[in-house]
């Protein structure tokens, strides 16, 4: 890949005179970041936004919760019996994609203007100031001053994405985007049915790279967020169904998380979002019982819309060989145990790996149930309010 200079000279700024600037850009924004969050919906636990009649992108909000849909407040007690009731059916099929339900609308991307650095880190220090308000300034400076997070995803919205999986299952990424694992994350013409892949040179030496469907360039960065860990998982040029279901099964447990801190990007419409939305529909309504899992489902219900749906690893068989593991999916294992609970000490993509996250649900029954309500779906009488 190119990254489209020429051979001209080109001055360069000092280092320590782009830290200061940056740093002050950091002060700047910590000094918003925390009051704003009283400007959005809710807390970790807000509902829905209205869905738009377009889709919403990245340079722009959508609007706060409409007055008449339920608080997220009224989540109540008694989740785990709650769960047994799963499947939950979508009240509104057009937040998910067309795969998922064909009569739901077509899938249009989100599109521009592209928003500034400036408007991405106010974004960015809000969403984190709801999630871990101690940890703001770190993802402000992975953002705005990290030399080497910079060098490897020079896109504003693809580096506020990598810097929104601070404190999410998927923060492994941000070491693995660091530390020369990938040469490159960029924007690339893709397949219309490939959001991100992995590609190498082909030269021993040379580490891979990912690449976006430039189709999505202007898709919120809290929604490209899962997409880039889901591609951090894949470091070699075997790839099996097996490793994509793992990767499907940890990247919508982040999504989760993004939108339990900001819901609003749930309901935007776009077709990046509906992709999305529809994997993480399949991923709360699997499990058995009160528990989230892969490859069973508490009923087949035959007036869920689109047909009865299928437990989450369904859709990935046959499974196929298993493949290496590397540090990413480690760390990300150990930060969904249970504590007292510890993944494989060599985990790959393998049998030994897909048991533990049938285990380890890694959402809370009122984070299911949180993020089925930001999600629309039917949950039962008494669960959300009216």
């Amino acid at each position: 890949m190119t990254d489209g200079r020429s051979g001209s000279f080109v001055r360069r700024r000092r280092p320590a005179q782009a830290l200061v600037t940056a740093a002050a850009l950091v002060a700047a924004v910590l000094a918003i970041a925390v009051p704003v969050v009283a400007d959005l919906p809710g807390t970790s636990t807000t509902g829905t936004s209205p869905h738009g009649a377009g889709p919403t992108g990245a340079g722009a909000e959508p609007p706060d919760r409409d007055p008449a849909e339920p608080s997220p407040s009224a989540v109540r007690t008694g989740g785990q019996d709650l769960m047994k009731l799963r499947p939950f059916a979508p009240s509104d099929t057009s937040l998910f994609s067309r795969t998922a339900f064909p009569g739901s609308g077509p899938m249009v991307p989100a599109v521009g203007p592209a928003p500034t650095e400036a408007h991405l880190a106010r974004r960015l220090g809000s969403t984190l100031a709801r999630r871990c308000p101690n940890r703001v300034a770190r993802g402000l400076t992975l953002f705005l001053a990290d030399p080497a997070l910079r060098k490897t995803v020079p896109d504003p919205n693809l580096r506020a994405a990598a810097s929104s999986l601070l404190c999410t299952y998927g923060e492994p990424a941000v070491t693995a985007l660091r530390d020369g694992t990938f040469s490159r994350v960029g924007y690339g013409k893709l397949p219309a049915d490939t959001s991100a892949e992995v590609g190498s040179s082909g030269e021993p030496e040379d580490a891979p790279y990912i690449t976006v469907n430039k189709r999505y360039r202007y898709e919120d960065f809290r929604t490209l967020a899962a997409v880039v860990f889901h591609e951090t998982l894949h470091q070699d040029e075997e790839v099996t169904n097996k490793e994509e279901l793992i990767n499907s099964a940890l990247d919508a447990l982040v999504q989760a998380q993004q939108y339990l801190s900001d819901p609003r990007p749930a309901t935007s419409g776009t077709e990046l979002t509906r992709w999305v939305n529809a994997q993480l529909l399949a991923r709360i309504n699997s499990g058995s019982g009160t528990r989230l899992g892969l490859f069973t489902m508490n009923r087949a219900d035959p007036d869920y819309p689109g047909g009865a749906p299928r437990p989450f690893a369904a859709v990935f068989e046959p499974l196929g060989d298993d493949t290496p593991g590397n540090s990413v999916l480690r760390e990300t294992l150990a930060l969904i145990a249970r504590a007292g609970a510890a993944p494989p000490p060599t985990a790959g993509f393998d049998d030994r790996t897909l048991d533990f996250l049938d285990a380890h649900q890694g959402l809370t029954a009122d984070e299911v149930l949180r993020t089925a309500e930001i999600l629309r779906l039917r949950t039962p009488a008494g669960a959300i309010g009216d």
